[in-house]
């Protein structure tokens, strides 16, 4: 799979969507190092996943994905745009230091995390 076409689904499959982070800049950058990784079989941890993608692309490379966000309305956005793409993932909304969350163990982790105010 490309990450241009994923990309394309899962904007437009966010778009749906009106309370949605948009993904930044360093989002894209994240997901040409992820591209480097043999994620098919892994256990992958996105903390903080605000607007997912990162999430998203390592579900569709094969990998088994936690994603959690403080915000109940990006978890639910999440919830959503996975339906739409067709990929499973382990929604948790916490914050980032709920100890009995992160139990599992996992073979990579993502955190990317932005000045940026929520969204309104």
């Amino acid at each position: 799979m490309r990450t241009e076409d994923l990309v394309g689904e899962f904007l437009a499959a966010q778009n749906e969507s009106s309370t949605a982070y948009e993904p930044t800049e360093d989002s894209f950058l994240m997901l040409e190092a992820l591209g480097e990784l043999g994620l098919q079989g892994s256990k992958v941890l996105d903390v903080g996943t605000g607007s997912a993608i990162l999430a998203a692309y390592c579900a569709r490379r094969g990998a088994e994905v936690s994603a959690s966000d403080i915000d109940p309305s990006a978890i639910e956005t999440l919830r959503l745009v996975a339906d739409r793409l067709e990929i499973q993932l382990k929604l948790i909304a916490c914050d980032l230091f709920s100890k009995s969350t992160y139990e599992d163990r996992y073979h990579e982790i993502t955190a990317l995390f932005s000045s940026r105010a929520r969204p309104e």
